[in-house]
């Protein structure tokens, strides 16, 4: 279709105008989309469709920026953390080439009643990817390589293999892997993400690589093999705004010594803080400079991410071609890096005197070595538009008023796992609209005055420590007093003895996280100041539990508008959760969520979420809680959803216990003892039907679960899977043994019935081969008696009569009886026939249109089938050489052709002939080895002798 228009495009403050001119008949279809936006949703459009040929004006509205889940910690773990990474229960399993395919659903990916398959394709020999083999797969949106021995991606490896619906791969730990070559992804027009983690002799990758990739939005490179200045320039160039248009994230990591215990803040907490920490650059990689041009084709980029990649020099203009476009950069770990350089190229790149910048969040964590704050580059930072700026891993153990310059457009500030011991009182006062403030994984042991008073905006405040190094920290009267703190979290913090007054001032709270802070006793009213908190974490605080079992005081007055409680590792036991008396007693009516994990509590009652009334969610994990029967636990709480009760001694699951579970959206009952009897084959069924999330093997059934779920048998861990097989023979064979015990009678009637039917469907075969009859007994001239019409001869004489006599062994020699050559002359037709046909085995009619329209041939048919029948022989053998015409059929023909099985004659398959001829012949030689073979034939002798005698 010709299409009579024209678009003219443009950029004016980074939105797109476009004028159309275009006939009426095209349509709004012609309407482009903007370059580099590949999402439909991710645009708007506003347009007027005029009824003639005219100017339009569309104006496309600026598409919001798309944001990155998470930027914290963003490293290797972090990445391999991912659900959609972890196959620990696969659908399917099957080897080819040496190569494990396994497949499994994505998680959360049911849309539109679609499920998305990923496949993950792994194995030490796996040295040739089965890739075809996917390319059936429908909705195949997501493939990893991992542990593969592969040495290469060719050129369209993925796009020949017609795997163009990927959305997502991810190259792991492919220790063979070196050489990635030009347009190895063409081909792959929706995909989205792509990475490449730890693939350790990666030595050649072509700057046309990722040619092809129009919709790639994230491209990760972490923890390859050393990076070089050429590898990381490849890198670079390859990720061009040219090749890469709609690539928004770009990670580039140099692989770093002991990265794996940087995998999160939260696992540093589980540490020992950063004095075990090998935090040195990597000694195998080479220093990397980023020069002028380095980035200059990434302006399409919106978070660059260049950690532990070795940097010792940055150009002071490298930055300037993303000033309009990047929102998020990443330079920590790279502690080569001048601070004076990084400085020049922060103030090149991104001052907002110098021109209008888009930078928001900075993360120089792991670069400085000073045991001062850096000064002269917070004044940096000061005037551009960073709002989120982290400063992790900092040598310092002291801040000073002044120490930080005014910084009006920071928001969230994050000095962490440093060493800070000490803040000086007005030292953030010059923060005034910091709204987060992280200080998790330092020693600070007080609260200075005023510290929190001047952050008038400050709602985010994060003080936690470590876990296994934990100090003291003292929180001075009226500290939070004119503040408006929305979270706070003093994890892992000493606050024994705690003031009454601790908390004054709290009042619009809503998250607090006192986690292993050592409480022992929580005096009256001591959070009563907390009415508006809805999470409340006390988790790991073993002592606590002994002062409120005999405290007749209300510990949690106060807490009236809690939701969400935590109390993991507090040392419960049933009787603190089970009596009418428990510790709960204030907190029943307004809470959802309750976390009693790692506990010891043995036992649940009927009474334990009695007056929950309100509970969606309770986590019972990891205690030794057994089996329940002839109650249910949740019999007054209707809107339950989520239950965990993984890792505790329950050894069946009854009856009552799935009535409770018939409730819920969410269970969980991972690495339980189940006994593996037949009983749980009854769980194993209700497991594979129940529309019930069933955790930790994300979305699919339990049955497929290698390690979660399982049952124990003499120590062993058995699959349920395995365990249903079995079952299911055991079921079989106790139900034959029962049968036979207790109906032996109806079991031999069942027996002689079969045989009677079976002799009487048989009884002409079984009379023939054990007592034999005037058949058997009668001499037969002929094997068969063959039946055609004069026009058929030649097929006859040239086909049938040669395949069927000249290939017959002495032992089978057939005999036909075919009237051209075997009649004789003189007598009657009609007497000739009906004495060959009783002098005859077996009655071939060779059908035709010619044979149809015959009267001697429907005289032959109407006596030879006459005949037969009168002497209860079953010696039919009808072949039809062509289509017959219906209309001249007579009603036998038409009656024997419908109800008895005939052989079609090919006139032009050689191998169907050969076919047909096999069966032809073995209709006639088996009743020849049946009944006339050397021994039959002296048995059909003998009972002649007897009649004579």
């Amino acid at each position: 279709m010709k299409i009579k228009s024209w678009i003219m495009l443009f950029i004016l403050n980074n939105c797109y105008y476009t004028y159309v001119a275009y006939d009426s008949s095209v349509g709004p279809q012609s309407l482009a989309r903007p370059p580099n936006y590949s999402n439909a949703d991710s645009w708007t459009s506003e347009d007027l469709l005029p009824k003639e040929k005219s100017l339009i004006h569309v104006k496309l509205v600026r598409p919001s920026p798309k944001t990155l889940p998470e930027w914290e910690a963003r490293d290797k773990n972090r990445y391999l953390l991912d659900l959609n990474l972890d196959f620990d229960s696969p659908i399917i399993s099957k080897t080819l080439n040496n190569c494990l395919i396994e497949y499994k659903d994505v998680v959360n990916s049911d849309i539109d009643g679609e499920v998305q398959w990923r496949v993950e394709i792994s194995g030490p020999q796996c040295s040739v990817l089965p890739l075809n083999s996917l390319q059936f797969v429908a909705n195949l949106v997501h493939l990893i390589i991992k542990n593969t021995s592969v040495t290469e991606l060719t050129k369209f490896i993925f796009g020949a293999s017609k795997l163009d619906k990927l959305k997502r791969i991810d190259l792991i730990s492919n220790n063979h892997l070196k050489v990635i070559n030009d347009r190895t992804f063409d081909g792959l027009s929706q995909l989205n993400y792509l990475s490449f983690i730890d693939n350790r002799r990666i030595s050649i990758i072509s700057r046309e690589a990722f040619v092809g990739l129009k919709s790639l939005e994230e491209l990760i490179w972490i923890s390859n093999s050393p990076l070089t200045q050429q590898t990381f320039y490849t890198l670079t160039r390859s990720s061009s705004a040219r090749i890469l248009p709609s690539l928004m994230h770009l990670h580039i990591s140099g692989p770093l010594a002991n990265q794996s215990l940087l995998s999160s803040d939260q696992s540093l907490i589980l540490n020992n803080g950063t004095e075990n920490i090998d935090l040195q650059p990597n000694s195998f990689s080479t220093p990397i400079k980023v020069n002028k041009d380095d980035l200059i084709l990434l302006t399409q980029l919106k978070y660059l991410q260049l950690t532990d990649c070795d940097i010792e020099a940055i150009h002071s203009s490298a930055f300037v071609p993303l000033r309009r476009s990047l929102i998020g950069l990443n330079l920590s770990g790279n502690r080569r890096l001048e601070s004076s350089n990084l400085r020049e190229a922060l103030s090149q790149g991104f001052q907002s005197n110098t021109s209008q910048s888009m930078i928001q969040i900075l993360d120089i964590s792991n670069i400085f070595t000073a045991r001062t704050l850096p000064k002269v580059m917070l004044s940096v930072i000061s005037k551009t538009t960073i709002h989120t700026l982290y400063l992790n891993y900092l040598k310092i153990t002291e801040i000073y008023f002044g120490d930080i310059p005014p910084m009006p457009y920071l928001k969230e500030l994050y000095i962490q796992f440093s060493e800070l011991e000490f803040i000086e009182e007005n030292s953030f006062a010059t923060l005034e609209n910091v709204v987060k403030l992280s200080l998790r994984g330092n020693y600070l042991r007080t609260i200075a005055n005023n510290f929190i008073y001047n952050l008038p905006k400050l709602q985010y405040l994060d003080l936690s420590g470590y876990k296994t190094d934990r100090n003291h920290l003292d929180i001075p009267d009226k500290t939070f007093v004119g503040t408006n703190l929305i979270e706070v979290n003093l994890s892992y913090k000493l606050l024994d003895p705690l003031p009454r007054n601790a908390f004054l001032g709290l009042f619009k709270m809503q998250k607090f996280h006192l986690r292993g802070c050592g409480l022992k006793f929580v005096e009256y009213l001591t959070f009563f100041p907390l009415k508006s908190t809805a999470y409340i974490d006390l988790s790991e605080n073993e002592e606590l539990i002994s002062s409120l079992r005999v405290t007749h005081e209300d510990s949690f007055f106060g807490l009236e508008a809690v939701e969400m409680v935590r109390m993991s590792s507090c040392n419960l036991t049933a009787r603190d959760i089970n009596d009418e008396e428990n510790i709960f007693k204030r907190l029943h009516e307004m809470v959802k969520l309750l976390d009693l994990s790692h506990n010891l509590i043995d036992q649940i009652s009927s009474k334990t979420f009695l007056n929950f009334t309100e509970i969606q969610e309770v986590d019972l994990s990891h205690n030794s809680i057994t089996s329940w029967t002839n109650f249910s636990i949740f019999a007054t709480n209707k809107y339950i959803t989520t239950l965990d009760i993984s890792n505790n001694k329950i050894t069946h699951l009854t009856s009552t216990m799935l009535e409770d579970f018939h409730r819920l959206k969410n269970l969980s009952f991972a690495s339980n003892p189940l006994i593996c009897d037949c009983n749980s084959q009854v769980v194993a069924d209700w497991l594979n039907d129940t529309s019930i999330k069933i955790q930790y093997i994300h979305n699919r059934t339990p049955l497929h679960s290698k390690t979660q779920y399982y049952c124990l048998r003499d120590g062993k861990k058995v699959s349920l899977k395995t365990l249903i097989s079995e079952c299911k023979e055991l079921e079989f064979e106790t139900q034959l043994s029962l049968t036979v015990m207790t109906g032996i009678a109806s079991v031999l009637l069942v027996i002689t019935l079969v045989i009677l039917v079976f002799a009487f469907i048989y009884h002409s075969t079984i009379r023939h081969f054990i007592y034999g009859t005037e058949e058997d007994s009668y001499d037969y001239i002929y094997d068969a008696f063959v039946s055609y019409n004069v026009n058929d001869s030649e097929w006859v004489f040239k086909q049938l009569v040669p395949n069927i006599e000249n290939t017959s062994t002495d032992m089978n020699r057939v005999k036909l009886c075919v009237y051209d050559r075997d009649f004789i002359a003189g007598r009657p037709i009609s007497e000739c026939i009906l004495e060959s046909i009783k002098t005859s085995r077996k009655v071939i009619l060779v059908i035709s249109n010619n044979f149809v329209r015959s009267p001697w041939c429907r005289f032959e048919t109407d006596l030879a089938h006459n005949t037969l029948v009168d002497q209860n022989r079953d010696g039919l053998i009808m072949i039809k050489l062509e289509d017959i015409d219906s209309s001249i059929i007579a009603p036998q023909l038409y009656f024997l052709l419908k109800t008895r099985i005939y052989l079609q004659w090919n006139t032009s398959c050689l191998k169907e002939q050969e076919v047909f001829w096999k069966k032809l012949r073995r209709i006639i030689v088996f009743h020849l080895w049946l009944f006339c073979r050397p021994s039959r034939i002296r048995f059909n002798e003998l009972i002649r002798k007897n009649k004579k005698i």
